[in-house]
């Protein structure tokens, strides 16, 4: 008689294949370790601003002769966003980790470039990069190629994971 996580994990590949739970696990990975590299991004951007602003303020007192006053811009703010990207970050790794236990090794690791498709999607809205007609047709076939291989290995006799 086996335990009661081993009867509800027999219950829930019966019902649900698991390279499907990889491959969504997977891809959220992806997406989660993108948004959370393109975050720490915005913050070293968003901090060299606060910094050269606070440079360029402090030289024009010192043209003028006047004290820098307290209400400077603070350069050593929270970098909520680090700290936020950061745990995305680390949560997209993980779920790539737990993905290994559901599917096989070689259909999760075409599954990696969509980190660069979740790219060409987040990066125009968070760091206002430019999206070209080529990054869109290159994200197309990213996800054509990545769809071929999950779906062809599926078909090569499934997936089967020893525990």
């Amino acid at each position: 008689m086996g335990t009661v996580f081993e009867i509800n994990k027999l219950k829930m590949h019966t019902h649900f294949p698991g390279w499907v739970i990889g491959v969504g696990l997977s891809l959220m990975g992806s997406v989660s370790t993108n948004i959370g590299m393109l975050l720490q991004k915005l913050d070293f951007i968003l901090h060299a601003k606060r910094v050269e602003q606070e440079v360029k303020r402090a030289l024009e007192d010192d043209e003028t002769g006047d004290q820098a006053s307290d209400g400077d811009v603070d350069v050593s703010s929270s970098h909520w966003q680090w700290k936020f990207g950061f745990f995305l970050f680390i949560l997209g790794q993980i779920l790539n980790a737990i993905a290994l236990s559901f599917a096989a090794q070689s259909m999760l690791a075409t599954l990696g470039a969509f980190s660069l498709v979740s790219n060409t999607l987040f990066a125009p809205c968070l760091l206002h990069e430019e999206l070209s007609w080529l990054h869109v047709l290159s994200m197309f076939l990213i996800i054509a190629g990545a769809s071929i291989v999950v779906l062809n290995s599926f078909s090569l006799g499934g997936i089967r994971v020893v525990m």
